[in-house]
């Protein structure tokens, strides 16, 4: 799995979690503050690991197509 295909899978699971920790700020008194941070905590993980892994592509090797075969 290349390093672009991990960014843009780490940044769809972040959409998704920002949307339940969204729910989960709509549902405040039914939910622990605890389970409220946590989650907060994994998108914070999340996008560490995006900013990384973007990183990581950016610095990745182009493959340019092999000339020699004719």
């Amino acid at each position: 799995m290349s390093a672009r295909s991990t960014a843009n899978f780490l940044t769809v699971m972040l959409m998704i979690m920002s949307a339940v920790w969204l729910m989960l700020g709509y549902l405040e008194p039914a939910v622990s503050r605890e389970a409220r941070n946590m989650v907060g905590y994994t998108n914070v993980s999340l996008s560490l690991g995006t900013v990384f892994f973007f990183w990581m592509a950016k610095r990745e090797a182009r493959t340019k197509p092999d000339n020699d075969a004719k």
